[in-house]
C-alpha cells in the first residue's frame, strides 16, 4: 500500500495552503522574509511608485503609464523618453542609438534617432 500524503495547513488563520517553512505557506513565508510580517499583504514595492529599473541587457526603464511611449506594462525606456522630450524624434517607430555604446549613458548628446535599417547597420559594424 502506498503511503498517504499528509500535509499540514499554513498556521495563519484562514489559510488552507500547505505549510512549507516555519509552519507557513510559501506566500506567508515570503511576506515574512521580505517585510518581517507574514500578514503584510501590501506589495513590496507599490506598482505606481517604482523607481528606475535596470534590465538584464543594461537599458534603464521607468514606470510612467501616461507617457506617450509607454508600453502596455506602463514602462518607458529612459533613452527613448529623454530623446522624445528633447524633440529628437517624433516617430515612435524610430530607434534611439547610444553613440558611445554605453546603454545607461542617457545624456542627450549621446543619443541619436535612426531608422531601423541604419541602427542595425551601426550595430553590425561594431560587431566586426
Amino acid at each position: 500500500m502506498l503511503p498517504v500524503s499528509i500535509f499540514y495547513p499554513c498556521s495563519i488563520k484562514g489559510c488552507t495552503r500547505p505549510a512549507k517553512s516555519r509552519n507557513w505557506c510559501g506566500t506567508h513565508y515570503e511576506r515574512w522574509r521580505l517585510k518581517g510580517d507574514p500578514l503584510d499583504a501590501k506589495p513590496y514595492r507599490p506598482y505606481g511608485q517604482r523607481g528606475p529599473f535596470i534590465r538584464t541587457d543594461g537599458y534603464i526603464e521607468v514606470y510612467e503609464p501616461e507617457h506617450p511611449l509607454a508600453r502596455s506594462d506602463g514602462r518607458v525606456m529612459v533613452h527613448r523618453k529623454v530623446a522624445w522630450e528633447a524633440g529628437l524624434f517624433d516617430d515612435p517607430s524610430l530607434h534611439i542609438h547610444h553613440i558611445n555604446g554605453v546603454k545607461d549613458d542617457n545624456r542627450l548628446e549621446n543619443l541619436e534617432a535612426l531608422d531601423v535599417v541604419e541602427h542595425a547597420r551601426r550595430h553590425g559594424s561594431q560587431r566586426r
